[in-house]
């Protein structure tokens, strides 16, 4: 055999070896995906099924799906009681986004900066709601876009992440992502500080909702509430 043939082949190798490296951490980031969804699902449901908060329905549609005609069309806006059972299910829900963001940080970084990004537009709205600021059909036709859009960019993450496998700076971007996600945690705490100045003046009676995240040794996502 030539060596200009055995050079050649040894390229091929080469690129197949990196095509099958970026493949695999694409197909683990997913994996790992699927499998923190399924428990978020559960976490969730168990809230939406809670017959305490009965009263909410067909005003609020959670995010992630489409909000019906009817809910749209609602001009009305939220109640003293509807605004009591919104902080008493936004408590409730804080465990499920804590694992949420913890799990979603720990497939990937650049996962925890959408999470954060996205919880600090959601509040922004909560906030907007709970005070009058916009009626129940303007919110879920907000809450619903800013879904929408942060769903398309995570979808495109895993294709994003396995590409830094070929590029030798894989550990360069998780870094990189991890301070970005750092940056991010002041807007979503300006904004839950303000929900908590709206929660002890409409409903005293409900728990604090405030959620602190850092990183513990630099790598680890911690988050409390």
């Amino acid at each position: 055999m030539r060596l200009r043939t055995v050079v050649v082949l040894l390229g091929a190798m080469a690129v197949a070896g990196c095509v099958a490296a970026e493949q695999f951490e694409i197909v683990r980031v997913r994996r790992d995906i699927r499998r923190v969804a399924a428990a978020q699902n559960e976490c969730f449901d168990a809230i939406k099924a809670d017959p305490a908060f009965r009263g909410l329905s067909g005003k609020s549609v959670w995010a992630g799906r489409e909000p019906p005609p009817a809910v749209l069309a609602n001009n009305n806006k939220p109640t003293q009681d509807d605004v009591l059972l919104l902080f008493m299910r936004r408590g409730a829900s804080q465990a499920c986004r804590k694992q949420e963001l913890e799990a979603m940080e720990g497939v990937h970084p650049s996962f925890g900066g959408e999470f954060v990004e996205y919880f600090t537009g959601a509040d922004g709205l909560f906030l907007q709601l709970v005070t009058g600021q916009v009626s129940w059909g303007e919110n879920a036709r907000r809450i619903a876009q800013i879904a929408a859009a942060a769903n398309d960019r995570v979808k495109a993450l895993p294709g994003v992440i396995g590409k830094q496998v070929n590029t030798g700076s894989w550990y360069t971007y998780e870094a990189q992502e991890r301070q970005r996600v750092s940056a991010l945690f002041p807007a979503w705490t300006a904004v839950q500080e303000q929900i908590e100045v709206q929660r002890q003046a409409l409903a005293p009676s409900t728990r604090s909702t405030i959620m602190r995240c850092q990183y513990v040794g630099g790598r680890t996502l911690q988050c409390a509430y």
